[in-house]
């Protein structure tokens, strides 16, 4: 794998995403109403999907590579320190997008926003910096855990004991170790260590940053506190 910038910025052409005939995924731009500057939440519901086992992991994905293709496709390969130039991405503010690029993809953000408890006033935040500083700024607020939060929803865990939407990692994080624990029996997800259980696609890759955590019993002596944390969707094993 290399560092790329995305299909949309090599070719000139974004990616569009697929019909709804061929995926059923409403897009998250559709959840807003306004331009970039007075957005506004405009729905919030799930779609009712129903799905177990299997066929929930294939919707995970299938939502998730959707997105991911829409944002240009872009990979970093933390493996590859020759080609992980963290201090370029930094630079630009820890995105791959160039300015036309966050602009198009603002409105669908904010979409992700939406299922989130705190989106609304997060969405008023981020219009009131687009009038100061012009609708190329970039999101203040990491979006990152309210990317999650819409791909479980659009994935039909609409309900809080299946999966806790939050504008943070650590929430849902917590919530799978009370899985783990017994004590969430609903949770979609269970913490294991890395090891533990094998990785498959649809899974959640996740990670303490700030404090660093180096076990699931870390974190359960601070269930309940902030932490800074970030989790990947699992799409894809390599051999």
């Amino acid at each position: 794998m290399l560092t790329a910038v995305g299909l949309g910025a090599q070719s000139g052409r974004f990616p569009e995403r697929l019909p709804l005939d061929q995926l059923d995924v409403s897009p998250p731009a559709t959840r807003v109403t306004g331009d970039l500057g007075s957005l506004r939440a405009h729905r919030v519901a799930c779609p009712s999907q129903d799905l177990t086992g299997a066929a929930l992991r294939r919707r995970i994905v299938d939502v998730t590579v959707q997105e991911w293709s829409f944002f240009g496709h872009a990979v970093l390969d933390y493996t590859r320190p020759d080609v992980f130039d963290r201090a370029r991405i930094r630079r630009r503010g820890w995105s791959l997008l160039d300015r036309e690029e966050t602009v198009r993809v603002a409105d669908s953000i904010a979409g992700y926003w939406t299922v989130t408890p705190e989106g609304s006033w997060i969405i008023e935040n981020q219009n009131r910096r687009w009038h100061q500083f012009g609708v190329a700024s970039r999101w203040r607020t990491p979006w990152s855990a309210a990317f999650i939060s819409w791909v479980m929803c659009e994935s039909g865990l609409d309900e809080r004991e299946q999966f806790r939407r939050a504008v943070a990692h650590h929430t849902y994080i917590d919530q799978a170790i009370r899985a783990r624990d017994g004590a969430a029996a609903s949770a979609a997800f269970t913490a294991y260590d890395i090891g533990e259980a094998p990785i498959a696609p649809g899974d959640l890759l996740c990670s303490g940053r700030r404090p660093v955590y180096r076990s699931v019993a870390e974190r359960r002596h601070q269930m309940g506190e902030g932490a800074r944390m970030h989790c990947d969707i699992v799409v894809k094993l390599e051999p």
